[in-house]
């Protein structure tokens, strides 16, 4: 998939030189794409041939984050949405985020959210229940 993104995505060279710019939209599609696969920065240089800390500086300056904190968000944005709209269990849930460990993945949800993906779910339950609660006592008292 990669060297499909990155053939039909890569830059013309203009004077010998490709737009800062075009190298961090290449890599920011690469991590939306692959990040399931537990690539990390140093990857996604390679797949765009640039070094990992041309493209830390690109990325700072385009989007204010390294690429590992934009591959983080990726992850985190990917198990919310799971955790929310499923009920895979988390073992499941950290593979489709691109973790091996789900021991490690659980420490690395509780570190980046403040909570465990297990209270998370619930919170999220409990919420969905008081707001469907709230709604039926709005309707019968119509």
């Amino acid at each position: 998939v990669v060297p499909l993104v990155i053939e039909r995505n890569m830059p013309e060279e203009r004077n010998g030189r490709v737009r800062s710019s075009v190298y961090v939209e290449l890599a920011s599609e690469v991590i939306r794409y692959m990040f399931q696969y537990g690539i990390r920065s140093a990857d996604v240089s390679g797949y765009i041939c640039v070094t990992e800390k041309y493209l830390c500086r690109l990325f700072r300056k385009q989007y204010q984050m390294t690429p590992e904190r934009y591959l983080s968000r990726c992850r985190i944005d990917k198990a919310g949405r799971l955790l929310r709209t499923t009920s895979l269990d988390i073992k499941r849930i950290s593979a489709l985020c691109g973790f091996d460990d789900p021991t490690y993945f659980a420490r690395w949800f509780r570190r980046v959210n403040g909570s465990s993906a297990t209270d998370y779910r619930v919170n999220l339950e409990e919420i969905s229940k008081r707001v469907s609660d709230g709604k039926e006592k709005r309707d019968e008292g119509e």
